[in-house]
């Protein structure tokens, strides 16, 4: 119809300059006209993206400690959906946050911990500057952490004693956040020795703190007199009939304070456990995967936390 109109007018209009006008250059006009648009300048369009980018993007989180923006929109709200969950103890939790946000972009508390040696089986080459590498650009998992709550003790062994502690395993980045409330194994120097959470070698206690895992596993062994622990051998087995690998998931834990240091060079690490160790946090073999997660995307972060013993998280922090 627009066109019918525009070629009555080009034909209807007097023709001054070429009496012989062709019909047909008269219709390639008419098609040049139709088909221009206009579209706006360049500038304004990209302010326009930017514009709706930032609208989409921005979120003021409910908690202070659900602010690390490197982390984005989703992962923020899924974090304040956890803290008013009412499932996990909220100041263990923040303070995990508090020390996820300080090592987001960069290892920024690398100056205290202490490893075992290179070519120890949990190690598995790792060195000091090998561990800063392996931070260079932040903590890699942001996803799932693991919380030993030493506030909340669970009774065991003839329920006089407390060698098992609440052990939440959490997902951020789920769609719907995952919480797994279970337990770990509190170490015979702070169940049973009452020696606290010394950091000294040969306490056998557990250590409080925040700790950064390696990001690869090693096979959990435990010999006596040259002989395995049956215990832990029915363990593998259990395991390999789960997997078809008989393998029990242990990482290094990596203390990166001064209450922990030493948490590495003590072989305190994350494993599946039988029973209660000399420090380390074991937990129960149904929750394997939970190394294999920690470990397939870490370097991950671990903390034992009990409240009112907590270190600054500002300590063994570079200037």
């Amino acid at each position: 119809m627009r066109k019918a109109i525009i070629l009555f007018i080009f034909i209807g209009m007097p023709i001054l300059a070429s009496p012989s006008l062709d019909v047909t250059e008269v219709m390639d006009e008419v098609d040049e006209i139709l088909s221009f648009k206009l579209y706006p300048c360049p500038d304004l369009i990209d302010q326009e993206e930017d514009s709706r980018e930032r609208s989409v993007k921005r979120y003021a989180p409910k908690n202070r400690e659900c602010h690390i923006e490197s982390y984005g929109k989703d992962w923020m709200q899924n974090c304040d959906k956890v803290l008013a969950s009412g499932k996990v103890p909220k100041k263990a939790f923040k303070y995990t946050l508090k020390m996820m946000k300080m090592n987001s972009q960069e290892f920024k508390n690398d100056q205290c911990f202490q490893l075992a040696g290179k070519s120890h089986k949990s190690m598995m080459g790792l060195t000091k500057s090998g561990a800063k590498k392996m931070m260079s650009n932040g903590l890699k998992n942001k996803c799932q952490v693991i919380i030993n709550d030493y506030d909340e003790r669970i009774s065991t062994h003839g329920g006089a004693l407390k060698c098992k502690t609440a052990m939440y395993y959490i997902d951020i980045c789920k769609k719907t956040p995952q919480i797994k409330k279970d337990y770990s194994f509190v170490g015979y120097g702070t169940c049973k020795k009452k020696r606290g959470f010394s950091n000294k070698t040969n306490q056998g206690t557990n250590l409080l703190g925040a700790f950064i895992t390696h990001n690869r596993s090693f096979n959990f062994t435990k010999v006596r007199n040259g002989v395995k622990d049956k215990y832990y051998e029915n363990i593998r087995r259990w395991i390999k009939k789960k997997t078809g690998k008989g393998k029990i998931p242990s990482v290094a834990l990596i203390g990166i304070q001064k209450n922990n240091s030493r948490a590495a060079a003590d072989y305190k690490y994350l494993h599946v456990g039988a029973y209660t160790s000399a420090g380390c946090p074991s937990i129960d073999r149904t929750n394997y995967w939970m190394i294999n997660k920690l470990t397939d995307n870490g370097p991950s972060i671990v903390v034992n936390y009990k409240e009112g013993a907590m270190e600054d998280i500002k300590n063994c922090s570079k200037k």
